[in-house]
């Protein structure tokens, strides 16, 4: 009998909302988006190096940076734009970052 729980994929650990990572970037902060429609900007910034238009969804609070090693608690994925929903051990914001910067503890 399913309840709406699955399980979802980071390299090759399964990774099911509820269970705890670790969110890491190899610039000492995973960039963490405040919805997933963010995360897509971000992304594309990233993509064309606009230091200053990330730099302003910062200020704007639409990105948030999360200390790599930090624990994370997964809440949810999207297999579509592949980023978890997340939420940093001992918060309750949650914040969308890419599967790239989601390790299995």
């Amino acid at each position: 009998m399913a309840f709406g729980l699955w399980t979802v994929m980071a390299g090759e650990v399964s990774l099911e909302p509820g269970s705890f990572a670790v969110a890491r970037d190899p610039d000492g902060f995973a960039l963490g988006a405040d919805s997933i429609e963010s995360l897509q900007q971000l992304q594309e910034h990233r993509a064309k190096e606009d230091k200053a238009a990330i730099k302003e969804m910062v200020a704007d609070g639409h990105v948030i940076g999360i200390k790599t090693d930090s624990k994370i608690e997964i809440v949810n994925f999207s297999e579509h734009r592949n980023a978890y929903q997340v939420r940093a051990f001992g918060s309750t914001q949650e914040l969308w970052v890419s599967k790239e910067n989601v390790f299995a503890q």
